[in-house]
């Protein structure tokens, strides 16, 4: 929708760019899911969407991305969740020349046009959820990353949550770590010592680490 409120260039078509953080088209099933989604949406407004991946070695010299994406004639550019490996890095693009909105919050600059889905609401009907399944001791357990990025909302339902249902830091703490790192002691710990039933987790990695722990 964002895209087309802005007038192209006289070109036959409108055309968007559907950026991905990978060196080619090999980013998975994923990333193919994800494409073919937004193709989807955006032809619902009008546009053909064209799949670019941002860390191909064509677009190493400076300005190379956004003189492609301009030539091209892409008039909006959309920038969904990149993976962990972005947060903090940038993208090479003269964001001014184009119409932008970013899907998550990956890049934390420039501030785009931004969409998301309500990370509060989100925690509190997961826990619904699950405690009409029969868990009562959850646990949240997710990246101190994580936690910034989104604004510490899901926390905060989950600490809200966590009120009313009579616990507290001594009594269910959440469990944080550094992404890519999670202490597998500390975690064995956090189950054990607080007799967690159900863990909520963000990302694969929580989810990889109760594999690997046997832990179902």
């Amino acid at each position: 929708a964002i895209m087309a409120t802005k007038k192209p260039r006289g070109l036959p078509q409108k055309l968007g760019a559907n950026i991905t953080a990978a060196p080619d088209a090999g980013g998975g099933a994923l990333v193919s899911t994800k494409q073919h989604g937004a193709e989807a949406e955006a032809k619902a407004y009008g546009y053909n969407l064209l799949p670019v991946w941002a860390l191909s070695r064509r677009y190493v010299s400076k300005g190379r991305l956004s003189e492609f994406l301009w030539s091209r004639g892409v008039d909006g550019v959309i920038v969904p969740p990149l993976g962990q490996g972005m947060i903090g890095k940038f993208l090479d693009i003269d964001w001014d020349r184009f119409c932008s909105v970013q899907i998550g919050a990956t890049l934390t600059e420039p501030k785009l046009n931004l969409v998301r889905h309500n990370h509060y609401d989100g925690m509190l009907r997961t826990l619904r959820e699950m405690e009409a399944l029969g868990y009562r001791r959850i646990g949240l357990c997710f990246s101190k990353e994580s936690d910034l990025r989104s604004y510490h909302r899901w926390a905060s339902a989950y600490l809200y949550w966590r009120n009313i249902r009579g616990f507290n830091d001594g009594t269910l703490p959440i469990f944080h770590y550094t992404a890519g790192s999670m202490d597998r002691e500390a975690f064995r710990h956090w189950i054990g010592s607080y007799g967690i039933s159900g863990i909520i987790g963000m990302g694969t990695e929580p989810m990889r680490t109760c594999l690997a722990m046997g832990y179902k």
